[in-house]
């Protein structure tokens, strides 16, 4: 890496939703991403579960450039999701929320920079190898990202 910077100085990181997702009679809903939902980087939004919606979800309903992250599981996967400005979506608990929260770097090479050779070097530096994948928020925050100017990241 060139530039070497921690990824803690740029996100914030959050787990996907704990809790185990209904869909009964509630009047309002949300998508719920699975861990099936994504597949090579990109997230299959028409195959999204709808689930009862309640208040305890407020604090981990996705924001539009989200970066969902695989906490654990069979495979890595990393992926950029777009929401609408009335769109709820949750994810499940399988997955870290990644939240750019300054303007430096911009969600869509951070999104690229993970899913290269690179990027899951530096992630899995920081975490405990074992048979199935499992990624601690901690190592995750303390990944170094290859930090570039704002101009070669808009490229």
């Amino acid at each position: 890496m060139k530039n070497p910077k921690l990824l803690k100085e740029y996100v914030t990181i959050t787990r996907g939703y704990r809790g185990k997702p209904t869909n009964g009679e509630n009047t309002k809903k949300c998508k719920y991403i699975k861990l099936s939902n994504i597949s090579d980087g990109e997230i299959i939004k028409d195959d999204l579960e709808i689930i009862d919606y309640d208040i305890t979800m407020d604090k981990i309903l996705i924001q539009d450039k989200d970066i969902l992250i695989t906490a654990r599981g069979s495979r890595f996967e990393s992926a950029i999701i777009r929401i609408e400005d009335d769109e709820k979506v949750v994810c499940s608990d399988g997955y870290f929320i990644l939240r750019v929260v300054n303007s430096d770097l911009n969600p869509y090479y951070l999104n690229v920079y993970l899913n290269s050779e690179l990027g899951q070097q530096a992630i899995f530096v920081n975490q405990i190898k074992s048979a199935a994948l499992i990624i601690n928020a901690n190592g995750l925050l303390n990944t170094f990202i290859d930090f570039i100017s704002k101009e070669k990241q808009e490229e």
